[in-house]
This record gives structure tokens, sequence and C-alpha cells, in this order.
């Protein structure tokens, strides 16, 4: 898919498996499930990924730095 490798970081704010690998995803899968404290810390870690780089503020400053850049 597209961006994920963007927004992903393998074991840390998710499971990256290659494609065409069912047994890959199944084992990403398998683990996640059956541990808690890793889905735990790679939802913590994922959310504090995406507000930190693509929260409003961020989305806002980008789009004014843009402005700014015509503007000169």
């Amino acid at each position: 898919v597209d961006g994920t490798k963007e927004l992903l970081v393998d074991g840390k704010t998710g499971l990256l498996v290659d494609h065409g690998k069912p047994k890959d995803l199944a084992d990403a899968l398998l683990l996640l499930s059956r541990d808690f404290e890793l889905r735990k810390k790679i939802a913590e870690n994922a959310f504090q990924y995406v507000h930190g780089n693509f929260g409003i503020h961020q989305l806002v400053r980008r789009v004014q730095q843009e402005y700014l850049q015509i503007a000169i």
C-alpha cells in the first residue's frame, strides 16, 4: 500500500510484512493478538508519531510555509 513505509516504523509504530507472504502476515497478526504489551506499545507509538507529524498544527505550519514561499 502506498504510504505505508512512510508511516510505519517496523516494530515501533506497526509491523511490516512483505507483499505476497501470507504466512508472514498471519504470524504478525498472531503475535499482536497474543502480546497485549506489544499492541499497547505500538498503538501508543503510532498515535504519537501521527499526532506529532501529521496533526493540525503541522498541517497549518506546512501550508503557511508554502504560502510564504509563493509570496517571496
